[in-house]
């Protein structure tokens, strides 16, 4: 018995579209072929235990394939560079497989994806209904796209391996479910800021940027990293936040918004990283400067103090902001909370004690030491003068100024100067690049 059911043309048009009414066709076992140029259409469920190949050698605005309501698959589909467009949900067995080999083919799905079975192949995976459930029992999928408004629901893990394009409609994780973007995938965003990630996102480490399409609530809250390192499968996500509440001043730290945050999670190694995040004119941050002194602050848990992280670039479009450290990721994981912050130190990044005295019971009182987390060596000069204009002391180490500091001694005499007021200049550069100076007064008592 020939069990090969073989559509091969245009020609034969009348024999690849099944029932004028909605009706279930059952493959029972049988090899259905769709060659190039034909057009298969199901006008109802499609439940196929056989195989069906979808072999055609172009794309069909309206689908090589088209299924008005749901393909239950309990043994194997594959496609080459065919579209199969599914009004209703696929459904794919435990024991059942599913191909999509091109990197250009097309799976459409308006209901769930339902996959319990095998898939494999470099095609887009398509979701263009309203809300869906989309489970994928950890398969890996190369190329996944959403143009459906409404909620995506993730149910177990999805791994994308190449492309992750937001068009409309949300994705919501849920607190026990990975949706994992791989070490090579690039993220395509959504144009209007309207389609995200809601909830955890992960992402196989690399040095190169890695781009979280976050968002709460209906409020887009992008995140990027980038130099990030560690051991070979470690995982890090982010997940984001339309509040903060009730942050405390920490480090450096002059103020911290109350209206977002992100929160990092790290499965495996991690040693280095710098976050970008992201943030809009109605945050509040009220600097005079403009985007100068913004910074990413980092707290251990909500609701504690924040420290500052720096900054190493600054951006601004026409609807948003954006802020990256200057410090890498704390390697012990104990910071895991990102906001932006307005940095104490842009406004006075150093301080140097008035006076000093050798008769002081307190170190920290017998010399003069500088007082700064951001100041780096490039270009550092510290230089102390008497009355006369007269040079006595000079450090071009701010971790000496910072740790032993001037303790009043007469470099040029090698003894100790006079008990009297002294003039300083100080020049150096901040981790974000400020170049800085200042003038003041040490006044030695004995």
């Amino acid at each position: 018995m020939n069990k090969n059911i073989i559509l091969g043309s245009l020609g034969l048009l009348a024999l690849t579209s099944f029932g004028a009414n909605a009706q279930t066709l059952q493959n029972n076992g049988q090899h259905i072929y769709v060659s190039d140029q034909a057009i298969l259409h199901v006008n109802g469920d499609l439940s196929n235990t056989g195989t069906i190949e979808n072999k055609t050698g172009d794309i069909k605005e309206g689908g090589n394939m088209t299924v008005v309501g749901d393909f239950s698959n309990q043994n194997q589909y594959s496609s080459e560079l065919g579209n199969l467009i599914v009004s209703g949900s696929v459904v794919n067995a435990p024991t059942a497989k599913i191909v999509n080999d091109h990197e250009n083919g097309q799976i459409v799905v308006a209901g769930d994806w339902l996959n319990q079975g095998g898939y494999e192949g470099e095609g887009w995976i398509e979701l263009n209904g309203d809300d869906q459930l989309v489970s994928n029992s950890g398969i890996d999928i190369a190329q996944l796209q959403t143009s459906g408004a409404g909620n995506k629901n993730i149910e177990g893990d999805l791994r994308i391996t190449r492309t992750f394009q937001l068009d409309a409609g949300v994705f919501f994780t849920g607190e026990s479910n990975k949706m994992i973007l791989g070490i090579d995938s690039e993220v395509i965003e959504s144009l209007d800021g309207t389609s995200f990630v809601d909830g955890k996102l992960y992402h196989e480490i690399r040095t190169e940027e890695m781009y979280f399409p976050l968002g709460k609530n209906g409020r887009y809250l992008p995140a990027s990293t980038i130099e990030v390192t560690g051991s070979t499968g470690t995982l890090l996500a982010l997940e984001a936040f339309d509040s903060n509440p009730d942050p405390k001043n920490g480090l450096n730290i002059d103020d911290v918004v109350e209206t977002s945050r992100w929160e990092k999670t790290v499965e495996g190694k991690l040693e280095s990283g710098k976050i970008t995040i992201s943030f809009s004119s109605e945050e509040g941050m009220t600097n005079p400067k403009g985007l100068k002194g913004i910074v990413v602050a980092e707290a251990r848990e909500v609701g504690t103090e924040f420290r500052s992280m720096g900054y190493s670039v600054q951006a601004e479009d026409l609807y948003e902001s954006f802020v990256t450290s200057a410090k890498h990721f704390d390697t012990e994981l104990a910071f895991n909370v990102y906001a932006v912050g307005l940095d104490y130190s842009d406004k006075d990044p150093f301080y140097i004690p008035n006076a000093l005295t050798p008769l002081a019971n307190d170190s920290e009182d017998q010399s003069a030491r500088i007082y700064s987390q951001f100041m780096t060596e490039k270009e550092f000069s510290f230089i102390v003068y008497d009355r006369w204009g007269n040079k006595v002391f000079e450090s071009n180490s701010i971790e000496y100024m910072r740790n032993t500091g001037w303790k009043g001694e007469n470099q040029a005499t090698k003894s100790d100067a006079l008990a009297d007021t002294y003039d300083y200049v100080l020049i150096g550069e901040l981790e974000n690049g400020r170049q800085i100076s200042g003038k003041g007064v040490i006044t030695v008592l004995r």
